[in-house]
Formats: structure tokens, sequence, C-alpha cells
């Protein structure tokens, strides 16, 4: 009943974001269509020539890969995960291994499903594309649908993998379409499993103090030569201050509770 449960708060999550973003999106147009500068704000939207006809073919490319390579990796977790539970001292630990390590490669190809739907989504439309009407309007409409059934896809696939680790680990506490599931699943681990997780999130800050300010500064050059506007450049720099406040003030806050407690 639980796991019917996490599935139905999904998608009642993610169909409830898709209706606010179709009306938000709808009252934008509306205000932009009737604006008298809506062709320069068109004009901001970088334009490659003839990527539009390439929307509808390349996000129904992206959903079928994602669904055959990530139903290809929940397949071989799921039968490393049923090997791990009749599995022996010995063997538990090369199975845990290989478990981390489909783990990895199902969360990475999510994460690359969505980033390529969204820059498909992103590099090949403007307003003036929309705006076409005719079956122009249509085929968008079509690519939207394949969109937003990418990334149901997507979610539902995380659901799936955390509870295929619960089943394994029943140890594993959290609901994974609850707000607090981060919390609660961190708060499940044992001291060696929150040791991997603190190590390896401070190696993705390190890595991402170092990426960011290289994405600042092509940011900034390709606005340069380009005119791609101050958009990227507002977007990158609000995320290095973010990371960098949010690091300081949690090294803070956790000094402060080891201090005081």
């Amino acid at each position: 009943m639980k796991k019917k449960n996490s599935y139905k708060s999904f998608i009642l999550k993610m169909s409830a974001g898709a209706i606010i973003g179709m009306v938000l999106g709808g009252t934008g147009m509306y205000f932009i269509e009737r604006a008298s500068d809506w062709k320069e704000i068109g004009t901001i939207t970088l334009h490659i020539s003839g990527i539009e006809q390439l929307i509808l073919p390349g996000m129904a490319v992206v959903l079928a890969l994602s669904v055959i390579a990530e139903e290809w990796i929940c397949h071989c977790l799921k039968k490393n995960c049923n090997a791990l539970l009749k599995a022996d001292d010995e063997e538990c630990d090369r199975l845990e291994y290989e478990e981390e390590k489909y783990g990895a490669w199902l969360t990475g190809v999510n994460v690359l499903s969505q980033v390529l739907c969204i820059l498909i989504l992103a590099f090949g439309y403007s307003l003036d594309y929309i705006g076409r009407g005719g079956s122009t309007s249509i085929t968008f409409l079509w690519a939207c649908i394949l969109f937003l059934s990418c990334f149901f896809y997507d979610g539902i696939m995380q659901v799936r993998y955390v509870k295929l680790v619960q089943k394994v680990h029943p140890e594993k506490k959290g609901d994974p379409s609850s707000s607090k599931f981060q919390k609660e699943w961190l708060a499940s681990c044992d001291e060696a499993e929150k040791e991997i997780v603190f190590q390896s999130a401070y190696k993705a800050y390190m890595c991402m103090n170092k990426v960011i300010p290289l994405l600042l500064l092509l940011t900034l050059i390709l606005n340069l030569f380009f005119n791609t506007g101050i958009l990227a450049i507002i977007v990158v720099a609000g995320m290095y201050l973010v990371m960098t406040v949010a690091y300081s003030k949690a090294c803070v806050q956790i000094r402060k509770e080891k201090i005081f407690r």
C-alpha cells in the first residue's frame, strides 16, 4: 500500500507542476503576444537554423533510448539485488559494490535524459516558432507531450530504484515522493555509509567550486562576442553565490551544534 502511495504522490505532484507550468506559460504568451516589443523579446532566444524540425524526432529518440537504457540497468540492478539477498558474507562486499555501481549508472542516465530533453526543447523553439500555428503548433505540442512523458518516466524510475534498494536494505527509510526523503534516508544510514555520503558531497562541492567560475567566465565571453544576453550570467553567478553561502552556513551550523549541544 505504501509503495502505491509513493507512486501516486509522485504522479500527483508532477501533474500539478505540469498544470501550473501550462497556466503560467499560457499567461506569459498572452501578454507577450500583445506587447508592442514582443518580437524584440523573441530575438534574445538563441536560434539555430533548421533545428525546429528536429525537436519532435529528437525528443522521441531521447525517450526511447532512456527507456531502453534505464530498463536494462534496472534489470541488472534487480538481478544483483536478488543475488545479494542470498549471498554469504564473503560475496556481500562485491555485490554491494555492484549495487552501488549500477545505482550510479542509473542515476547518471536518468539525469542525462532530463538534461537532453531540456536542451532539445530550449535550443529548438522560439516565440516566432511557437506562434506560427498550423502543423508547427501541433508538432511542438507533441514534442511537449514527449518531454513530459520522459520526465514522468525518469521520476517513476527514481521511485523504483529507491524501492528496490529498500527491499534489499529494509533499514533504509524514507518515501521517495516526500520532500524530506533525503533527510530520512541519510538518518537511516550507518556511520560508514554516512562517511561515504559526506566525502562524496565534499568532492562534488570542490568540483563545482572549480566548474562554476569557468562557466561564469564562459558566459561573460559569449555575451561579449555573440550578445547572448546577461540572463545566463546572472543564473550562473546566482548558482555560485547560493552554493558558497549554503556551504558556509552549513559549516557554521554544524560547528555550533557540536560546541553547544
